[in-house]
Parts: C-alpha cells; structure tokens; sequence
C-alpha cells in the first residue's frame, strides 16, 4: 500500500516529466519550422566582371567631360581610381591604398614594360598634381590623360585570361 507522501511525491516527479517533454517537443517544432524558411533558395546575381565595370566607368567618365566645367579634381580622382583598380585586379598589387611612388615601385619590380609604367607615372603624377596641387591643367592634358588610360585599358585587358 501507498501512502500519501508517496503518491505525492510521484506525481510531482510525473508533472515535471511531463512538463519537460513538452517543452523539448515545442523547441523541436520551432526550430524545425525556423529552419525550413531559411532552406528557400535565394535568387543571386552573379557579379559583373571587373573589366566590363571598369569600361563601364572609363565611357561615363569620357562623355561626362567635367573638366571642361570646372571638375577638374573629381575628373582626376575618377580617372586615378579607375586605373588603380584596374591595376589591383591585372597585376595583384595594393594600387588603391598607395601612393604614386609605392605603386611604380611594385609595377617596376613585377618586370611589366617600361611603356605601361611610364603610362602609369604619367596618369598619376598629372592626377596628384591636380588633386593635391591644386593645379588646374589644360583641356589636352586631362584628354591626353584619359587617352592613355583607355590605351592602358585596351592593351593589358587583353592578357587577361
């Protein structure tokens, strides 16, 4: 025979068995509900290749012609941006986060031609000159500029395979 103490003591155990297993399923159902909305495929767009960007921004930067209307700083930054990016992805260096001098440094130690790396100083003394100089430059400067440049980007695109 039971006694009360017991028959309490055992129904308190059972209660909080109960009780455990319920939560245990409810966190189960949740989670397996959280986890089957995030199963969905998402739609991803691959990324567009560098040199059609770089094409892209080289043509918006030729029509926009700002340097005729006084932009000569933003024209340089966009024209020394352009070929500091092309540079970091055709030849792995760190052309975006150096200086002029670091960058033909790294150009001269790969071996590249010395027609390239006269082209690179040219385009990046002329652009410092006027981002941080102050210098205004003439209308054939800025399109000598950024003549060399798509003769830059034409050349050496190529290579890439």
């Amino acid at each position: 025979p039971f006694i009360f103490a017991e028959i309490k003591q055992l129904i308190i155990w059972i209660s909080l068995g109960i009780l455990f297993l319920t939560c245990t399923v409810l966190l189960l159902i949740h989670l397996i509900r959280k986890n089957r909305n995030k199963a969905a495929p998402k739609s991803v767009i691959p990324p567009r290749p560098t040199m059609e960007v770089l094409w892209e921004r080289y043509h918006a930067l030729e029509q926009g012609k700002i340097w005729e209307t006084g932009g000569e700083k933003e024209f340089q930054f966009e024209l020394s941006l352009i070929l500091r990016s092309f540079l970091e992805f055709k030849y792995n260096t760190r052309a975006l986060e150096e200086t002029t001098r670091n960058i033909i440094i790294q150009l001269t130690s790969l071996g590249l031609e010395r027609k390239l790396t006269n082209d690179v100083r040219h385009i990046l003394n002329f652009s410092d000159m006027v981002k941080f100089a102050k210098q205004k430059g003439v209308f054939s400067q800025h399109e000598n500029a950024l003549k060399l440049l798509k003769e830059t980007l034409e050349t050496h695109s190529e290579k890439i395979g």
